[in-house]
C-alpha cells in the first residue's frame, strides 16, 4: 500500500516538473494558453490515475451456505413455535377438562394430546384420573372433539389415597402391615 502511494505521489512529482519546464519554454502567449491547459489535462489524469487502474469488481459472495442456513433457522423456528402452540393447547384443554369436571362435582386431574392438523393443533387424546363419568365423557367428546374411544379412564377407586372420613394416620397396631405379616385383629 505504502509502495502504491510512493509511487503514484514519484509520477505526480514528475508529471508536474515536466509541465512547469514546458510552460517556462513556451514562446508566445496563444500557444502558452493551450500549453498550460494541456499540462492541465496531463496533470489531472496524473493525480486520478490510481482510480483508472482500480478493479472494480465485487468479491463474489457466496450466498448459498447463507441461505441455507437462513432455511434451517426459519424450519427450526417454525417446529419451535408448533411445538409451543400444542403445549399451550394441550394445557388449555386440560384446564378446561378439569373446570368443567369440578362444576360436576368430580375431582379429577388430565393430561390432553393434541395432533397437529394442516399446523393447528387439535386434541386427539385424553387421559382421566378418575373413574368414567358418562356426562363428563359425552361433553368431552362433543364439546373438545375427542371421541370416546381415545378417552382413558381409570376404572378403579385409587388404592394409596385414604378416604375423607379416614384419618391420616394409621393405628399403632397396624403400622407393620404387609402382605406378608397382614394386621392384628385383636384390640
Amino acid at each position: 500500500m505504502i509502495e502504491t502511494v510512493r509511487e503514484w505521489l514519484t509520477g505526480v512529482i514528475a508529471v508536474t516538473l515536466m509541465v512547469s519546464i514546458a510552460q517556462s519554454l513556451m514562446p508566445s502567449e496563444g500557444v502558452r494558453k493551450a500549453g498550460s491547459f494541456t499540462g492541465g489535462l496531463i496533470l489531472m489524469i496524473a493525480l486520478l490515475g490510481p482510480l483508472f487502474r482500480m478493479d472494480y469488481q465485487l468479491p463474489e459472495w457466496n450466498l448459498r451456505d447463507y441461505e441455507t442456513s437462513i432455511a434451517q433457522r426459519k424450519a427450526e423456528l417454525y417446529e419451535q413455535g408448533n411445538r409451543e402452540l400444542a403445549d399451550n393447547v394441550s394445557a388449555q384443554i386440560r384446564e378446561l377438562i378439569i373446570a368443567h369436571a369440578a362444576q360436576m362435582d368430580i375431582q379429577t386431574n388430565a393430561a390432553v394430546r393434541v395432533k397437529t392438523d394442516n399446523g393447528i393443533p387439535v386434541p386427539y387424546a385424553a387421559e382421566m384420573d378418575c373413574v368414567r363419568v358418562a356426562a363428563l365423557e359425552t361433553w368431552i367428546a362433543t364439546e373438545l372433539g375427542i371421541p370416546p374411544e381415545n378417552q382413558t379412564w381409570r376404572e378403579t377407586e385409587p388404592e394409596n389415597l385414604i378416604p375423607e372420613n379416614q384419618p391420616d394416620s394409621m393405628p399403632d397396631n397396624q403400622s407393620d402391615f404387609t402382605p406378608d405379616n397382614p394386621p392384628d385383629s385383636t384390640p
